[in-house]
């Protein structure tokens, strides 16, 4: 296999791996945990999470 072979193989190969993360990022845009978009920007949709036993340390999802 020649050296340019090598090099256009290696390219098709992260353009393709390029492809399957956008396809896979453009399905988290959507996923949701407990009702809570991971990345919405909807103020309606957000979530409050206590991180501490007193409630003194708040934690607010979008």
């Amino acid at each position: 296999m020649a050296e340019g072979d090598k090099s256009s193989s290696a390219a098709q190969t992260y353009a393709s791996q390029f492809r399957e993360l956008q396809v896979q990022l453009g399905s988290l845009k959507s996923e949701k945990i407990n009702g809570v978009s991971l990345f919405s920007s909807d103020s309606s949709t957000s979530m409050t999470v206590y991180t501490s036993t007193n409630g003194s340390v708040v934690l607010r999802l979008p």
